[in-house]
């Protein structure tokens, strides 16, 4: 199951970003299964950042140069690539600005991300490069005819890869984050002079791409992320060392794995490419308890956290005694142990023999209890 929304000006779903935020296990082991399993299909890139040392800008301006018109075109949306053959072979480029004059100096890693609203042509397939513009110029100057300077070798790509079902054209999805490591161009404009980047096309192709603009709202407009040297960033498959952390997604099992320096963290973490999976209250614990008759204890290592509406289903090893409580104890650390309630009439169970042993119950936590079903 993946989360989406619906996209009334283009009558499509659209799959939403999956985000949550994840506390590291204060003592060994330092994975984090992710809450909500299984995953429908594996993230493009995880982007793991603690709040201090992540910041998102959006651009301060952007535009389109057309080359059919010789206009500049500043709208909500900005176009990159070439028009089909049958239209003439337009191109379009884009131009998009940052201010970066309060953001840090030599941060671990810069990523630029583009909401990518839709492909249309002959091919399914394009790659943009990003490049360093060179020349000053305002969001509305720029023209076909008069394109600010740029360094012609890129400092990043952005594949757009085609669909799994084979469908590219207007309407047909192809919608969602992108994203690229921009770090050297970013210590370029600290460096030196910031005059933002280009996005242009393989011209080669006939094809383009629209995305989002600035005008588009903070939310899916371009942005710009600055990744300082306390946070930790990796590409699916790959394990890389910041610093002291370490940071790992194994989307099979769908765990994460950290190293000792960011044990007791509380981290965000963003899955870029990815809809949401199974909604958390979807998520059931199951085992048989240890512990004593009023002191039940439930281990699994699927919990972080208790998270209100999370289903239990529960056999007791041994029958109740009076006003017993169930401790759910995950990777190791016990979540603490919480009162068990009647379904039926909401009350505390405080008589003993109320739970049989070796019965499968269902318990429900509404953020303080357990409210055990058919009791």
């Amino acid at each position: 199951m993946q989360n989406y929304r619906y996209d009334e000006f283009r009558d499509i779903l659209q799959p939403v970003l999956k985000s949550e935020t994840i506390k590291v296990p204060a003592t060994a082991p330092f994975y984090v299964p992710l809450e909500e399993l299984p995953l429908e299909t594996v993230p493009s890139s995880v982007l793991v950042r603690d709040s201090a040392s992540t910041t998102t800008n959006n651009p301060t301006k952007d535009c389109t140069v057309v080359q059919q018109s010789g206009l500049n075109d500043d709208g909500v949306n900005f176009f990159v690539g070439r028009m089909s053959a049958s239209g003439g072979g337009w191109l379009y480029r884009a131009f998009v600005g940052f201010d970066i004059s309060a953001l840090p100096s030599s941060p671990a890693k810069v990523l630029l991300r583009l909401y990518l609203a839709g492909l249309n042509g002959d091919s399914n397939t394009q790659t943009i490069g990003v490049y360093q513009v060179t020349s000053s110029w305002t969001e509305t100057g720029p023209t076909w005819a008069s394109q600010p300077t740029f360094n012609t070798t890129p400092y990043g790509s952005i594949a757009i890869a085609p669909r799994t079902d084979g469908k590219f054209g207007a309407g047909e999805g192809y919608s969602g984050w992108v994203e690229c490591d921009v770090t050297a161009l970013y210590n370029l404009w600290k460096s030196g002079t910031n005059n933002g980047l280009m996005l242009r096309a393989d011209e080669s192709v006939y094809s383009y791409c629209t995305f989002n603009s600035r005008t588009a709202g903070a939310s899916i407009a371009p942005q710009l992320v600055v990744i300082s040297s306390g946070a930790v960033y990796t590409q699916v498959g790959q394990t890389v060392t910041p610093g002291a952390k370490e940071f790992a997604c194994a989307y099979t099992t769908g765990r994460l794995r950290f190293g000792t320096a960011a044990a007791g963290l509380t981290l965000q973490v963003d899955y870029q490419g990815l809809g949401s999976p199974v909604d958390a209250a979807d998520v059931m614990i199951r085992g048989t308890t240890t512990g004593s008759s009023t002191a039940y204890v439930l281990a699994t290592s699927n919990l972080v956290a208790l998270v209100p509406n999370l289903v239990v289903m529960v056999t007791f090893h041994t029958g109740s005694g009076t006003s017993p409580t169930l401790n759910i104890s995950s990777l190791g650390v016990n979540l603490g142990p919480k009162q068990l309630y009647r379904q039926s009439n909401n009350t505390q169970i405080t008589s003993s023999g109320v739970l049989a042993a070796s019965v499968p119950y269902l318990a429900v936590y509404d953020g303080t209890k357990f409210i055990v079903m058919g009791v």
